[in-house]
């Protein structure tokens, strides 16, 4: 299909640059009418010697040979350029498309570039959320039994000083069994 549509490209292209320049073959034509108009078969005047007519002929000749000879190389011209205007064209219309392909894919990876961005975000938000709460729990459970510790030494000197007031209450206290 593509291949069909490239030949058909090409001829296409081929075609419109050809009638683009038909304005060549109708100066030759032309020039060839005036060739025929200036040397009619039947000559109005009549030449005086046979080298003066033979002359006018290879002129003649010479003249129609130079307007075919123009329009055959100008055909081989066209021709040429013609296939390489095709060419370009063809290889810029295949660019196009990869272009277009190319643009349709870096869209297409961007959007999957953003998606992935945004879901790494949202689970090193999560990560970072779950860890927070894990450091906070094991500080918590860390500083646990150092509170409890400290919590008991503050209970024991409590105690030490109940007890020394205690001691202190009863030395202070006039000994009564002896009495």
């Amino acid at each position: 299909m593509i291949k069909f549509g490239s030949l058909f490209l090409t001829r296409k292209c081929k075609e419109d640059f050809a009638h683009s320049l038909d304005g060549i073959k109708k100066v030759t034509s032309d020039f060839l009418t005036k060739i025929n108009n200036l040397f009619p078969h039947q000559l109005t005047f009549h030449l005086t010697c046979d080298s003066q007519q033979e002359q006018m002929e290879k002129i003649r000749n010479k003249c129609t040979n130079l307007s075919k000879d123009v329009e055959n190389k100008f055909q081989l011209y066209l021709d040429n350029v013609g296939s390489k205007v095709a060419e370009i064209q063809a290889f810029s219309s295949r660019l196009e498309v990869q272009n277009s392909h190319a643009s349709s894919e870096l869209k297409q990876c961007e959007h999957t570039r953003k998606e992935a961005t945004a879901e790494s975000a949202n689970q090193l938000q999560l990560k970072q959320k779950t860890h927070d709460t894990q450091v906070e729990k094991l500080l918590i459970e860390q500083n646990q039994p150092r509170d409890q510790k400290k919590l008991l030494e503050d209970t024991l000197a409590l105690r030490d000083r109940e007890l020394q007031n205690l001691q202190r209450t009863i030395s202070a206290q006039p000994n009564t069994k002896g009495k």
